[in-house]
């Protein structure tokens, strides 16, 4: 631990040194790094959304039962007992 506290003026050096021979490729890394977490951010984004609009979808899902005007009171009620 105390050997990279000595050393960290010297990566900052470098790092600057690296920076400035190499910048526009440093710029595209960067770039494709930030598209990278983009698309990822959006995959999440998605499936929470989706996730989301499947549970409301399922709260309000209604079964509709039809039929005949003919039947009973009493086998209509056991219609819907089924």
């Amino acid at each position: 631990m105390r050997s990279i506290s000595k050393n960290i003026g010297y990566f900052l050096k470098e790092t600057g040194t690296i920076i400035k021979v190499n910048i526009l490729s440093n710029f595209f890394s960067l770039l494709s790094t930030a598209l990278i977490f983009f698309i990822v951010a959006m995959v999440i984004s998605g499936w929470w959304t989706g996730s989301q609009i499947i549970r409301a979808l399922q709260e309000e899902a209604e079964i509709n039962v039809y039929y005949t005007e003919a039947m009973s009171p009493e086998a209509i009620s056991k219609l819907a007992e089924k």
